[in-house]
């Protein structure tokens, strides 16, 4: 076996790949993934291989008959553990493992690609990269897995649920309790994380205390962020200026345009910051492109075509610079658009006297000579401006653009604030609503927990001769004798009714977790309802603290109609549907249980149909 390798820069990442699929689909079924890519690894593409083979070959892998630089070549049995201990700590080997899996299930990924195209859902696929580009939601996961299985019979379950992550880009959300503080989420997905966590949190929770104060620091760090984004904004424009002193001063002293009036203007109190950034870079690129063809050309031939060149560029020039001017000026007049005046554009004239005019001054001549001197436009300075000048129209289009997004934002912005103030009233609301509820929850809690063991105490002193299970269940040696002791010990509160799909005695090693999970049934899940609580928001965060294991209260619509042998349990002639069911694990009958049950309000007693391993899909 390999040695134990140090954690790198780009490990966590991959340790949610990992987590996510071990947790998910089981340990077991990720050595299947790594055993099917090393069996295909001669057939993947060229790149899959080379990208695999540097992995492993980088990984000092020792390999008996291999030196650690060409493990990529030995048999895939005598790879296969090493590389499942590496993949831990290493996203280049996670990365190359999965995108030769993908290659290897071609048809999978086809119908998945297809099935998610139908359903006009986005693909960014999951090839190479080191991380998964976002977050799935848990049932939304499984409930896009059941569907696709559903119209895909050919494919196993496990397959299919690790083909639609790799297809969408997203990685199944790993639960709050259990996701590692260090773990790096994708980008984008820490909002959506947050907000799982809120979710999950009950009403009563101590931490709602400090929302505000959470708000109030959120805003503090958002406005902050913002101010920094404009400083770098407001050092980029300083910094391009500077740019333009330094290795464009002949050109613009030849265009007798005066940009020294930009540096003394303050870049963070301009209206539009990030729009004057867009039309400085546009000056800066047609400013390289005069530079390098005002020189005199060598031949008269290329001399000519230059001269075409720069009576091209140098208006745009002078209108970039006119709308800078404006910019930093500050003025925003609805004039502001009109072309100055023959007097303003003569006072430009070139000092040198006629003998050298250059080819901007010609080319300011032609612009004007073409002015229409009509009366219509005479009254209408701008659109002769217009027409005198495309390239100033075209950047005023986009500066109205420009405009009207930054308006939006702040709208936007304005609406933000809107929203936390909203939430920010909602909280104290809820806070004083809540204030009574939780002091007196806080005061019964402690109460009902002392009635609660006391009552298991009670009926475990009336067990009889039936084993006792121990303070918690530790000394019951298998499932099959927990739920004897269950059934005689809670007789009045859970009956007994396996179906024929039931595992007599499963395989689940953690039978202190099943034994918990009974005492659970029988006592919290029990008194609440009876005292009519029909909600199961709460079970499943109750179930998990109870007894490690959680809570769903539906099972799928489509795998009952197929199988309802697995999902039903007669007593006494009554149909019980096993909707609600507790369980942990995937794959490894070792660490994988199911119990399935149902509440009988009109007899007041919890149904238990069904023990063992996940019930029957079209895909197991």
């Amino acid at each position: 076996m390999s040695e134990e390798w140090p954690e790198t820069d780009d490990v966590k990442a991959t340790k949610c790949i990992n987590y996510a699929i071990d947790l998910y689909l089981g340990t077991e079924y990720r050595s299947s993934v790594v055993e099917r890519a090393l069996n295909w690894r001669k057939k993947a593409s060229s790149e899959a291989q080379q990208s695999l083979r540097k992995a492993i070959n980088n990984s000092n892998f020792s390999v008996q008959g291999f030196r650690s630089t060409s493990a990529y070549n030995a048999p895939p049995g005598r790879l296969l553990d090493q590389v499942i201990e590496r993949m831990n700590n290493s996203n280049d080997l996670s990365a190359s493992i999965l995108t030769v899996w993908v290659e290897s299930h071609d048809e999978l990924r086809a119908n998945v690609v297809e099935y998610r195209k139908k359903a006009d859902l986005p693909i960014q696929e999951y090839v190479s990269g080191r991380e998964f580009p976002g977050l799935w939601d848990i049932d939304e996961w499984h409930h896009e897995t059941d569907v696709f299985v559903e119209g895909n019979s050919g494919h196993q379950e496990d397959d299919a649920a690790l083909m639609l992550c790799c297809v969408s880009g997203n990685m199944p959300l790993p639960p709050p309790d259990d996701l590692d503080d260090e773990a790096v989420l994708p980008e984008g997905s820490l909002f959506a994380h947050w907000v799982e966590r809120l979710k999950q949190l009950a009403p009563e929770a101590p931490v709602w205390d400090e929302a505000e104060s959470f708000i109030d620091q959120f805003k503090e760090i958002r406005h902050e962020k913002m101010r920094e984004a404009e400083q770098a904004i407001a050092t980029a424009l300083a910094d391009s200026i500077a740019y333009f002193r330094d290795n464009f001063l002949g050109e613009l002293k030849y265009l007798e345009a005066n940009i020294d009036a930009w540096t003394s203007v303050d870049a963070s109190s301009l209206t539009d910051i990030s729009g004057t950034l867009q039309i400085v870079n546009q000056l800066g690129e047609v400013l390289f492109q005069y530079y390098k063809i005002r020189p005199q050309a060598p031949t008269r031939s290329e001399e000519d075509a230059r001269r075409s060149k720069r009576s091209e560029l140098e208006p745009q020039i002078l209108s970039l610079i006119e709308v800078i001017d404006r910019q930093m000026s500050g003025d925003r007049g609805p004039d502001d658009d009109a072309a100055p005046p023959e007097d303003e554009t003569a006072g430009h004239a070139n000092t040198d006297g006629p003998g050298k005019d250059s080819d901007a001054a010609a080319a300011r001549s032609s612009i004007a000579s073409e002015t229409p001197s009509d009366g219509a436009d005479s009254a209408n300075p701008s659109a002769a401006a217009v027409e005198r000048d495309p390239v100033q129209s075209a950047l005023q289009a986009d500066y109205a653009a420009l405009k009207d997004k930054h308006e939006k934002v702040v709208a936007e912005r304005q609406e933000f604030e809107q929203q936390v103030k909203k939430l920010q009233l909602d909280t104290q609301s809820l806070k004083e609503s809540e204030d009574g509820l939780r002091r007196k929850l806080y005061e019964s809690r402690e109460n009902y927990r002392a009635l609660q063991s006391a009552y298991v105490a009670m009926r475990r002193s009336e067990s009889g001769p039936i084993q006792s299970p121990g303070a918690n269940g530790e000394d019951l040696p298998d499932i099959k004798t927990a739920v004897e002791v269950a059934g005689h010990s809670f007789e009045d509160r859970l009956l007994f009714a396996l179906n024929s799909k039931s595992e007599k005695n499963p395989s689940f090693e953690d039978t202190t977790s099943v034994w918990k999970a009974f005492e659970w049934l029988a006592t919290e899940y029990y008194d609440s309802r009876c005292n009519g609580f029909d909600g199961v928001d709460g079970f499943d965060e109750a179930s998990r603290e109870a007894c490690g294991l959680w809570y769903k209260p539906k099972q799928s619509d489509t795998a009952k109609g197929k199988y309802p042998d697995h999902y039903t349990t007669k007593v006494n002639g009554t149909t019980y549907w096993l909707d609600e069911h507790i369980g942990r694990g995937s794959g490894d009958p070792r660490t994988m249980i199911r119990i399935a049950f149902a509440w009988d309000k009109d007899r007041k007693v919890v149904v238990v149909g069904y023990i063992g391993r996940h019930q029957r899909t079209d895909a197991t």
